[in-house]
């Protein structure tokens, strides 16, 4: 009976993935026009349901609505039931979802380190952003053209540039904590101040540089 729920969740988990199609090269594994992707192509991944069973799918991560893209039979789908998923693992990139989106995990530990991709759209004539959470809908309902059969060609809007608008996470005591500097990554990891203080004049970490962020936490989860 067991093996047959755990069946029925997987094939429901499948089954809530949003189609769509997308403009792209016939039998190519990377999108046209679509700058807004993690990935440079869609590359195999394994997605790790909660019960330990998981599936293996050809994916790809798309900032704009901060959706997880599957591609299926020459077709695109949206990954969905969070609730059922623990990791989505894309070649060597491991990502968990929090909330309606999915963060990519930089380093794991005592405390963790997270990478939230997401970006917007600017007006290639000025800086007003486009805007993709609207009443109208998300990305598929402002930029979409419906071809034949129902079929959708799911494109940047011309006259509009990918802005990357990233944010950096840190999960300790198992809260989430958003920072956007030193001085707030700092406080929250204070309890090791003189520590990481030698460790950043050392190696004059640059807390710009996700590279030197994640050599930063990894010290920090050493000390722990």
């Amino acid at each position: 009976m067991s093996i047959i729920l755990t069946c029925c969740r997987n094939l429901l988990l499948i089954a809530c993935l949003i189609p769509f199609s997308i403009q792209t090269k016939a039998q190519s594994k990377k999108l046209e026009n679509l700058p807004n992707l993690v990935l440079p192509e869609f590359a195999d991944g394994r997605v790790i349901l909660k019960t330990g069973n998981f599936y293996r799918a050809i994916m790809n991560y798309e900032m704009l609505d901060q959706q997880m893209i599957v591609l299926k039979n020459g077709k695109y789908f949206v990954l969905g039931d969070h609730e059922l998923i623990d990791t989505v693992i894309i070649k060597d990139r491991k990502f968990i979802p929090f909330e309606k989106y999915f963060y990519e995990v930089l380093e794991g530990g005592l405390v963790s380190l997270f990478y939230e991709h997401k970006c917007i759209l600017e007006s290639m004539g000025g800086v007003v952003p486009y805007d993709t959470r609207g009443s109208g809908g998300g990305l598929a309902s402002n930029t979409t053209n419906y071809g034949p059969g129902g079929a959708i060609e799911l494109k940047i809007p011309e006259n509009y540039k990918v802005v990357v608008a990233s944010e950096t996470w840190i999960r300790k005591d198992g809260t989430m904590h958003r920072f956007s500097n030193k001085n707030q990554l700092m406080k929250l990891l204070s309890d090791k101040e003189s520590d990481l203080k030698e460790f950043i004049k050392e190696n004059k970490t640059d807390f710009r540089s996700i590279d030197d962020l994640i050599k930063l936490v990894h010290y920090y989860n050493e000390l722990n």
